[in-house]
């Protein structure tokens, strides 16, 4: 956000200097029509570089900007920033860029230039969206939707809520970009005069929508839409989209290698005309790609090279993303990053990557920032309702005065509905009374949350971290790694135990969604068993083609917890087994964890079932964890023990 100084420091440059040059504050066109003509030239040609070579419009622009000061054109002036606001944007400088819009938007504010004022508004809100600062760029959006809503242009309330549509899509709320993308094309339907750049915009936003709920055939659809527009537009940057959007059909149907080919088209245009952020967006579905490929490899020196392959790539697009400032895309490439390390048995530089995205994640996702977003969508509605109540009580009010002298019934009449409108903002302003106490309540409750969590992070989590990175280079060395193995162990176990208690309290937060993808069931299973070695004997009944979409985080609390009671109850036993199954059957997974302790009574189970029941030691708790989680991930539990038996605990979840 460009300082409130720094904008009042270039409003007072700019009105001072054209008042004391005699500037024109009217149109361009009081310079000669040469002068004019000529910057008009120039800002055509940065215009028609847009598609084609991103510094050479970056050029023009400049040039044009210059042409405007020398000529005294504050109109110009103001065009020439816009355009290089935009193409800074696309080579993702957006501190540069974000200078110039606001530079812009300051000089409409001056010249009362609408259209300029738009264009500055559309360009902070696409800068603030592509660094992931969501409420930002919902705020300048919000902005021009209700500059659009007052001109009464549906074509840029079209273009407003397309935008606010990609930004519920960014920040994972799809059920809310979806509910704006069908008003558009509701909206669209309706209205002759859409332009071809906004209808594409819209069957692509349209598609990713559907691609993400898996409607691949719809999606299809909508996709060759968008790609004729781009072809008929001859527009590199929607060509860079469709080809995208195409590679994910692909990737969706596990068809990597065609994927990879077309990402890698849309790779080689974005580099011919420099555009950052699709440079950044290609390098990552290309790793992405490589990931999910290397997932379903059996043979293991190719799977080797395709996690190497999708290293190269996760590396390249994180950095640029970092220095794009794009936070979300980064911290996902951290997230893919980790899990190809730690494929690779390269655990060290997964649980750096690891805590990257735990880092990023955190910091896009904190309640703070869900809080600010909430906020302006609110102030957005109810500054929308005070406009509506003032816009009806103004006619009203006029209607009463046109006939007050013919009819005193009538008279009558209208102060009662004027009555009933004072009584209706009575209402709203209470009503809003009522949601600010509530926001606040709950703001309070989160932040009390949220409090605790940064404690238990700051204070244990890390320092642990830290020791446990400390103990694996001592196992490295010959002279300590008999003394440091169990503690080693102790420190892994303890660290996978704080993260279960996080992720079971951030549940218990409101709006807290568990982050859910695809997971082969038989590698989470073969990495929690990982944690016990040489305790006892595990027999494995596994499908390793078996997958599962499900919060992979919260399933390995859940069977660490079990296996860990399993573990305690084969304590002292002779010949101690534990056997762990995995099938499917009637759209359910199920995993069965028995071992041949000595059983117990059902009783001790309670804590599994009963919500209230009292809380017992260590395995109480876990159990209740268990528990917890199991109803997050929509799963169930069902326990079969008896004494001197044995103990068999099945859990199914829902595909």
């Amino acid at each position: 956000m460009i300082p409130v100084i720094l904008g009042t420091h270039i409003l007072i440059l700019l009105v001072g200097y054209a008042w004391s040059q005699s500037y024109t504050l009217d149109s361009p066109r009081t310079n000669s029509e040469t002068e004019s003509n000529n910057i008009d030239t120039w800002i055509e040609k940065s215009n028609a570089n847009h598609n084609i070579n991103n510094y050479l419009s970056l050029y023009y622009a400049s040039v044009a900007l210059q042409k405007s000061i020398n000529q005294k054109s504050i109109h110009y002036a103001a065009a020439s920033c816009i355009n290089i606001a935009e193409t800074n944007r696309l080579l993702g400088n957006p501190q540069e860029a974000e200078l110039f819009a606001y530079k812009a938007f300051i000089v409409s504010r001056v010249l009362n230039a609408q259209y300029i004022r738009d264009q500055a508004l559309g360009t902070l809100a696409n800068i603030y969206y592509a660094q992931s600062d969501f409420p930002s760029a919902l705020k300048y959006t919000y902005y021009l939707l209700t500059n659009a809503e007052n001109d009464r242009d549906t074509a840029k309330i079209i273009a407003a809520k397309v935008l606010i549509g990609n930004i519920e899509y960014a920040r994972g709320a799809y059920e809310n970009s979806y509910k704006e993308y069908l008003e558009v094309l509701n909206m669209a339907k309706s209205f002759s005069n859409l332009t071809p750049d906004n209808e594409f915009t819209l069957h692509q936003n349209i598609a990713n929508v559907l691609l993400d709920l898996q409607n691949l055939n719809e999606a299809k659809i909508h996709i060759v839409q968008a790609a004729e527009i781009a072809d008929e537009l001859q527009s590199n940057h929607l060509k860079i989209t469709t080809l995208t959007q195409e590679g994910y059909l692909y990737y969706e149907n596990k068809e990597f290698e065609r994927s990879i080919s077309l990402y890698s088209k849309a790779l080689k245009l974005s580099q011919e005309i420099s555009a950052a952020q699709y440079i950044a967006s290609s390098f990552m579905e290309i790793g992405r790609s490589y990931h999910n490929w290397a997932l379903i490899t059996i043979e293991v020196q190719e799977k080797s090279k395709l996690l190497d392959e999708a290293i190269n790539f996760l590396n390249r697009a994180s950095e640029k993303f970092l220095t794009l400032e794009n936070t979300n895309e980064h911290q996902y490439c951290q997230e893919l990053l980790s899990e190809c390390y730690e494929l690779k048995g390269n655990y060290k530089n997964a649980l750096s990557a690891y805590k990257n995205f735990r880092l990023y994640q955190d910091s896009l996702f904190n309640a703070e920032k869900i809080e600010e977003i909430t906020s302006i969508k609110l102030n957005y509605k109810f500054s929308k309702q005070q406009d509506s109540i003032k816009f009806v009580n103004e006619q009203q009010i006029l209607i009463k005065e046109l006939q007050i002298e013919q009819n005193k019934e009538i008279n009558l009449f209208l102060v009662s509905i004027l009555m009933v409108f004072l009584i209706l903002g009575f209402l709203l302003i209470k009503q809003n009374k009522i949601i600010k106490e509530k926001n606040a309540a709950l703001a309070l409750s989160n932040a009390t949350k949220l409090q605790m969590f940064n404690m238990i992070n700051h204070d244990l989590r890390s320092p642990i971290a830290n020791l446990l990175q400390s103990l694996y280079i001592q196992k490295d060395n010959p002279n300590y790694a008999s003394v440091t193995e169990k503690n080693i162990q102790t420190v892994e176990h303890l660290y996978h135990s704080m993260n279960e208690m996080l992720l079971w309290s951030k549940g218990q937060m409101e709006n807290f969604q568990h982050y859910k993808r695809p997971v082969y069931l038989s590698q989470i299973i073969e990495s929690v068993i990982q944690l016990y070695p040489n305790r006892v004997s595990f027999e494995l009944f596994l499908d390793k083609s078996l997958i599962l979409e499900t919060d992979e985080d919260a399933l390995k609390a859940i069977l660490r917890n079990l296996v860990s009671n399993a573990l305690n109850a084969l304590k002292g036993c002779g010949n101690p087994i534990i056997r762990v199954s995995a099938w499917e059957k009637e759209k359910k997974v199920f995993i069965s964890i028995s071992d041949n302790g000595p059983g117990t009574k059902l009783e001790q189970f309670d804590a599994l079932f009963k919500e209230r029941e009292t809380l017992h030691g260590k395995s109480g708790l876990g159990l209740h964890i268990v528990r917890d989680l199991l109803l997050e991930i929509d799963g169930s539990i069902d326990v079969q023990t008896e004494i001197e038996s044995g103990t068999t605990i099945t859990i199914s979840i829902n595909t």
